[in-house]
């Protein structure tokens, strides 16, 4: 009678499972421990070539007092006709102005995931870097992790898309994490994070006022849109 077979192991399936979970724990708190890394804020006058390769960091924009915002978001929300240019600093001024987002006191059943998250947002920061504009926020949980604060940071262009005017992230971080560099995750990052601002003023108007506006480029130091 020859011998039987026996089980010696578990198998190689239930290790591989082991093998695959304990990677993606591994990448998960890696990626967690990069987003709560506090990132580099500099001056503009920093020598970027001095940073090492892979470094995040984060210079504000032009913040300097510019009167002419309001009567630009006027001539904007009126119809725009021909072109209009916005200096770096009238976007900021214009933000720190009319994007500054109250948290939900007791988000409803109707309310996203982020409301229900109480994620808020400082108003955002816009800097002109070469050709593209950046575009970055401070993200807070005041629910969850008290006053700490992570940094989203993302770069791209606004291309008109089937007649919408839409900026799209080329690439991004949050903290120290590249997640906007990664397909499908820096397009539902952005998303997320332009949501919070929804319940702004501009929240209301600006989407369908973008659909009017043919294009825009970066000239210089300046933002121009162009309707016709």
């Amino acid at each position: 009678m020859s011998p039987k077979n026996e089980d010696y192991g578990p198998g190689l399936a239930p290790a591989l499972f082991l093998a695959v979970l304990t990677f993606f724990i591994g990448v998960l708190l890696g990626t967690a421990s990069m987003v709560s890394r506090e990132v580099r804020v500099l001056n503009r006058n920093t020598n970027l070539d001095d940073l090492e390769p892979g470094t995040v960091y984060h210079i504000k924009g032009d913040r300097l007092r510019a009167a002419a915002w309001e009567a630009k978001e006027q001539a904007i929300i009126s119809g725009l006709n021909g072109t209009l240019s916005l200096t770096e600093s009238e976007l900021n001024q214009w933000s720190l102005r009319r994007l500054r987002i109250e948290a939900p006191a007791n988000p409803d059943d109707d309310s996203g995931w982020m409301d229900k998250l109480e994620i808020t947002a400082t108003p955002l920061d816009f800097r002109i870097v070469d050709d593209q504009l950046l575009i970055s926020a401070e993200l807070t949980m005041p629910g969850i992790l008290g006053n700490r604060g992570f940094l989203y940071q993302a770069k791209g262009n606004l291309v008109n898309e089937s007649g919408n005017l839409t900026f799209v992230p080329l690439e991004g971080t949050l903290g120290c994490a590249p997640l906007g560099q990664i397909p499908g995750i820096k397009d539902f990052l952005f998303e997320s994070v332009v949501s919070l601002y929804l319940s702004t003023e501009p929240g209301k108007w600006l989407p369908d006022t973008l659909s009017q506006i043919k294009s825009a480029s970066i000239t210089g130091d300046q933002l121009v849109l162009s309707r016709n």
